[in-house]
């Protein structure tokens, strides 16, 4: 089989197959890909293995290549109700189109649905290339692939390829193959009771009808990690935002897991209008083919930034969604932003007059005393004894009327900081969750966010 690969005549783009037969790429893992050729250059297979669905190979992953071979049925169709591809641009904690991303689904011959994401996008010097490939049967998970391969996005060359193939087996049990860097490794683990796929799983929560809130949790299996991650999705809360110039009703469906929380919006007919992939890092909005291809091109801005510094670049704060924009005039000192539809406010700012080496309790008695000269109707309702922060309420002098203030207390080696989290009474409680999300990023430090973060696919920040 290696011959077929190795001796290939013309290493261009080649003739489909014949109707009723497909190519056959047999891996160097033992498993294979069953599809169309569509090109074939400088040792470089490309393989169509769904509508829309493209993989491409180097030869050191491939044994072998069988053409035409026949089958009985077509292999693959679009799933009823369900559209066939979507497309997304991709991007980055700066607003910037990185890339894109394909998704589709499509069902076999024998009726189980096949789960496609095909990644493309640029970060630093860094291009990535990802394929994941899944295929569940009424009876449950069958198999999945990734395949994920990182470019110098100026010469071309490959940095690395690391290809997973996990298959259900009798058992039940769950054999994976890795083949990256390190070579080829091969373990079987026990298959864990209602065991699911993170593609189909995502699927199949984003179809909850409108007006059904749950939390659940799943036993998921991360192909990119080899590993049983415990995963826990909140669907159904509803929050008005302004999206894009325009205000709109969406639904939440929000993921956690032990390397990243993310949310995506869905509108009312259960359509994603923006899913995060990694936090704000890395943000999918869907559009149409040619959008996102010229969009990531062209490498535009099309959102606000997620991230932004103070004036001095000292210290900085991570926002939520574009429903949060940072002020356009930024005082030395601090970096506030609102979500203006919900008439709410945060900033960090450096207390740069309060010793660094007092106490909690007192750097709080002083920001009250501050905060009190500015809203004399200040009251202090929440204050935790074992931590240097107070939740207030006071009446604002203009028509926002009764508000509610978190304050975080801060402090690095050389400086205390206040974290101010300010909302309308009346929608404080449904604002919590941004305000938590943002206190548990914040940037006390230059070096964690200089030089610019990068790797949409590391762990989360």
């Amino acid at each position: 089989m290696a011959c077929l690969l190795l001796l290939a005549a013309a290493l261009t783009v080649q003739d489909p197959s014949p109707a009723g037969t497909v190519d056959v790429i047999h891996l160097a893992t033992g498993a294979e890909l069953r599809g169309r050729i569509v090109s074939e250059e400088a040792g470089f297979v490309t393989i169509e293995i769904a509508p829309g669905t493209q993989i491409g190979l180097g030869e050191s992953l491939m044994h072998g290549i069988e053409r035409g071979v026949p089958v009985e049925a077509p292999l693959t169709s679009a799933v009823e109700g369900e559209p066939r591809t979507t497309w997304s641009v991709l991007h980055d904690a700066e607003g910037h189109a990185i890339g894109w991303l394909q998704e589709s689904v499509t069902r076999e011959a024998d009726g189980a649905r096949r789960y496609a994401e095909e990644w493309r996008f640029v970060t630093g010097a860094v291009r990535t290339e990802l394929t994941l490939l899944e295929v569940v049967g009424d009876d449950g998970p069958r198999s999945c692939f990734l395949h994920e391969r990182l470019r110098d996005a100026a010469s071309d060359a490959v940095h690395s390829e690391t290809i997973v193939r996990a298959t259900v087996i009798e058992g039940p049990r769950l054999r994976v193959v890795l083949r990256g860097g390190a070579g080829r490794d091969v373990q079987e683990y026990d298959l864990p009771r209602g065991v699911r796929f993170p593609l189909e799983l995502r699927a199949e929560l984003r179809e909850r009808p409108p007006g059904h809130h749950a939390r659940t949790t799943h036993v998921v299996f991360d192909p990119r990690h080899q590993q049983f991650l415990e995963e826990t999705f909140d669907i159904g809360r509803r929050r008005e935002v302004e999206f894009r110039g325009e205000r709109r009703s969406i639904r939440i469906l929000t993921s956690e897991s032990v390397h990243a929380t993310n949310h995506e919006w869905l509108d009312g007919a259960s359509r994603t209008i923006r899913r995060e992939i990694n936090g704000p890092t890395l943000v999918a909005v869907p559009t149409t083919e040619a959008e996102a291809r010229r969009l990531s091109l062209n490498h535009a801005a099309g959102f606000p930034p997620a991230f932004a510094a103070e004036p001095g670049g000292e210290f900085g704060l991570w926002l939520p969604g574009p429903a949060w924009r940072f002020l356009d005039e930024q005082v030395p000192g601090q970096i506030s932003a609102a979500a203006e539809l919900d008439r709410a406010r945060v900033a960090l700012m450096r207390l740069a007059h309060v010793d660094p080496d007092l106490d909690g309790r007192s750097v709080g008695d002083a920001v009250i005393r501050w905060l009190r000269l500015l809203h004399p109707t200040l009251e202090v309702v929440a204050r935790d004894a074992a931590r240097p922060d107070l939740v207030a309420r006071y009446r604002a002098s203009d028509d926002l009327g009764r508000r509610e203030v978190r304050i975080d207390l801060l402090r690095t080696r050389d400086a205390w900081f206040a974290l101010c989290c300010d909302a309308p009474l009346a929608a404080a409680g449904s604002l919590a969750g941004d305000f938590e999300w943002i206190r548990r990023r914040v940037e006390l430090h230059r070096e964690g966010f200089a030089p610019t973060l990068r790797g949409p696919l590391a762990e989360q920040h």
